[in-house]
């Protein structure tokens, strides 16, 4: 999702004292690939009541080198700055890097979309930053050549000094393992490849747990290209919880687009897991498990089969998922953590469970049509945890300015769909920072679904509740 106009030129960096907070990003890149090869433009939303100056600094893959360090000055609360790569002119192009945000005055998010191609061979696929990381990630779902997927693991170092950084890989049915190791520089990136990585297996889905002598944040980046391309990624995991919250899942939705959902266990013990799915805007639910999950592995639920075999079902039943568009709770004895891969025949999309929910929520790039009529609009799946209701401020990128306040009614434990084509008050081609609240003592979570013509141009984010 690209923000109109450049970003404004290269200024020295050197903020003194501390930053009030740090934000990473594992895999920035410009015409990678070449001249319609993988560009990302990146967000960052000041999510604290003062205004900050963000420092932007880029490394290189190949060698760490910092290419350049550019400063954003006066970013006011609850708005958005966007940085494209592409019309950055101090950016040498078919690189790749890491990049590392300082704010000095108060916290900041950030989310980036990777995207390539155009037309029917458009992909698209977002991630968040990290503002914190950890020496233990899990990623529930890393495939090798699994039906066309290849899914790249890229790291980064959040520490102060190099580390290592092993990815220990186990098959969902437990016989297959394996393992792989990079070193890492401070605030820079590796890459570990599964379809590379001696001793895995081909057509293999893997549990991965990567450990490190220092933080490191992970992003999965998985492509096909062995049909119509598509692509999804998501970060990696540095904690479960015993409930997680997916907004949004599908069999049969639009395009035909149905969600299988893979969770992990990051506990100690084997466990089960029990999903519970409630219909959009409220209805009954319907309750499944997947049973006997070891720790550290994982498995899927695929609701176009019935529960734990293979076999196709439409009919809903006890152990077969009625055709219809979801909210999706996990529950489980042991910490989990879950992603949830809603897809179709030409696009994929990715995004993991929340493991804590707010009153809180903040969505940096929310758009409506941007680009032209056929461009970026990226409705906002909201779910109820225990919130009855929720406000939305739209706060406009250009200007900074408030451009919208909304109030939403919600149903207790089932999500709603807030498409900004329908949000009275909102322009055309405009991009929006968006601050969502439940109110005090109530909690809700949110993703992005960034949805364009043409192509897999359909990528989702996942909220930050604060």
């Amino acid at each position: 999702v690209l923000s109109p106009g450049s970003p404004p030129p290269p200024a020295a960096c050197g903020s003194t004292g501390l930053p009030t907070a740090t934000v990473y990003l594992p895999n920035i890149t410009k015409t990678l690939g070449g001249p319609a090869g993988w560009y990302t433009p990146f967000i960052a939303q000041n999510i604290g009541t003062a205004a900050t100056t963000l420092e932007v600094s880029f490394y290189k893959f190949s060698d760490g080198a910092l290419v350049t360090c550019r400063k954003i000055l006066a970013l006011a609360p609850g708005t958005s700055f966007a940085d494209v790569p592409n019309n950055d002119i101090d950016l040498p192009g078919d690189t790749q890097f890491s990049v590392v945000i300082k704010s000095f005055g108060a916290p900041i998010v950030s989310v980036v979309n990777q995207v390539q191609g155009s037309g029917s061979t458009s992909e698209a696929l977002s991630y968040t930053g990290s503002s914190s990381g950890a020496t233990k990630v899990y990623l529930p779902n890393v495939t090798r050549r699994f039906y066309g997927y290849d899914v790249p693991l890229i790291i980064q170092n959040l520490g102060t000094a190099s580390g290592t950084a092993t990815a220990s890989f186990v098959s969902f049915d437990g016989t297959q393992t394996g393992s792989a190791s990079v070193s890492v520089q401070p605030g820079r990136s590796a890459v570990i490849d599964p379809d590379v990585t001696p001793g895995l297996v081909d057509g293999t889905q893997y549990a991965v747990t990567i450990t490190a002598t220092q933080p490191v944040a992970v992003v999965a980046n998985a492509h096909n290209e062995s049909g119509a391309p598509v692509a999804y990624s998501h970060n990696g995991l540095t904690s479960g919880a015993m409930t997680v919250y997916a907004p949004y899942a599908a069999k049969n939705g639009p395009s035909g687009r149905f969600s299988p959902v893979v969770v992990q266990n990051l506990g100690t013990a084997v466990a089960d897991a029990t999903l519970t799915f409630t219909p959009l805007n409220g209805g009954t639910t319907q309750t499944f498990t997947i049973t006997a999950i070891s720790a550290g592995g994982a498995k899927a639920f695929d609701p176009r089969f019935t529960t734990g075999t293979i076999t196709p079902c439409t009919t809903q039943s006890a152990t077969c998922l009625g055709t219809g568009e979801y909210s999706l709770v996990v529950t489980s004895t042991q910490p989990i953590a879950a992603v949830t891969l809603p897809v179709t025949a030409i696009t994929a999309e990715a995004y993991v469970a929340a493991t804590i929910v707010t009153s809180k929520v903040y969505l940096p790039n929310v758009t409506r049509t941007l680009g032209g009529p056929t461009g970026w609009t990226t409705p906002i799946i909201l779910q109820s945890v225990t919130a009855t209701s929720a406000t939305l401020k739209w706060y406009r990128f250009d200007n900074g300015q408030l451009a919208v306040t909304q109030t939403v009614p919600l149903t207790l434990g089932s999500s709603k769909w807030i498409d900004p084509a329908s949000v009275v008050g909102l322009s055309e081609n405009t991009q929006y920072a968006v601050v969502i609240d439940a109110g005090a003592g109530t909690t809700a979570t949110a993703i992005v679904y960034q949805l364009a013509s043409g192509g897999d141009n359909a990528a989702i984010y996942s909220g930050f509740n604060q």
